[in-house]
């Protein structure tokens, strides 16, 4: 991402976070880990490298105003949410079922 177009109020590098809720625009993270938090993004997508996310969950509250700034959304965000989310309900029962076989 181009850090020259964002704003960052405040660096985190090399922290762990777990339970918490984290805001991401205006921060930027780097080498963080995240561990069951909930991700607030407003407006401006974050700044992460780096940062290893599990099991969070995103509440997502930005305004799309074309296809353009919808398709960078997309390509920043979208990755990064598919891996960071946690398994469903019925994700989970299937992975315990095939231990127990």
């Amino acid at each position: 991402m181009d850090t020259k177009t964002q704003a960052i109020v405040q660096i985190h590098e090399n922290k762990s976070f777990e339970d918490q809720t984290i805001y991401l625009s205006g921060h930027g993270y780097h080498n963080c880990r995240f561990f069951r938090c909930t991700f607030i993004v407003r407006e401006s997508p974050p700044f992460m490298t780096g940062c290893h996310i599990e099991c969070c969950i995103w509440h997502i509250d930005m305004l799309v105003h074309d296809h353009r700034h919808w398709e960078n959304f997309v390509k920043i965000l979208g990755p990064m949410i598919q891996r960071s989310l946690p398994k469903s309900f019925m994700e989970q029962r299937e992975q315990s079922k095939r231990r127990e076989q």
